[in-house]
């Protein structure tokens, strides 16, 4: 529990030089140490997912209002919608979502351009165009191949950042990342409590 609740709290702040650190690094440098010296819980565990999941969701949405704002279509905040981002979120990275989105956007305008309707069913088409080609991609093996930079609009948090300092090694960030992958590197840099993983393997654990 300490590792998690320290983290939530230190990560979220932006921190320049604290008191006692000549530097931030030599601070960060004893964070580091802490966290990946303590044990995590199935509860750390559990809401660390939500944490991470949160953070991608929350790119997606904002991906689809840049979406939405440059090509000039409307995008209904269905629940749909919401229940597949929630599903890109933890299967997918947003730079390659973000390909994705901006491909099939396009798809829209020429249909709407040939094949008139009402505005309501034009508010569900990115949903639905978006939803079909996952499902294709899927079921051909061929995944999201190809990826694009996310706006700069988009700006990293400070979580993000000190998590991929301290978790990913700046090998990747979150923009490169599905929150499954996220998880999976973050547990193996951890230490689960004995209590736990004699009950539970790491598998087990992202599902």
């Amino acid at each position: 529990g300490w590792a998690y609740r320290f983290m939530k709290t230190w990560l979220t702040q932006n921190i320049e030089h604290p008191h006692g650190f000549s530097t931030t690094t030599d601070f960060r440098s004893l964070i580091y140490q802490k966290i990946l010296s303590s044990t995590v819980s199935m509860s750390d565990i559990k809401k660390m997912k939500r944490m991470i999941q949160g953070v991608q969701f929350a790119k997606l949405n904002q991906l689809i209002s840049e979406v939405s704002s440059e090509y000039r279509i409307e995008i209904a905040d269905s629940s749909s919608l919401r229940a597949l981002l929630e599903y890109l979120s933890e299967k997918y990275p947003p730079n390659k979502l973000n390909c994705t989105f901006r491909i099939k956007a396009r798809d829209v305008v020429l249909y709407m351009h040939k094949n008139p309707s009402n505005k309501f069913a034009e508010k569900n088409y990115f949903t639905k165009f978006v939803s079909n080609y996952i499902e294709y991609a899927e079921a051909t093996g061929r995944g999201l191949e190809k990826s694009w930079s996310l706006p700069p609009t988009l700006e990293e948090s400070p979580f993000e950042s000190m998590f991929s300092q301290i978790f990913l090694s700046d090998e990747f960030n979150f923009n490169r990342l599905s929150a499954e992958d996220i998880m999976a590197k973050w547990l193996e840099k951890v230490e689960i409590s004995e209590e736990h993983s004699k009950l539970n393997n790491r598998d087990s654990i992202q599902g």
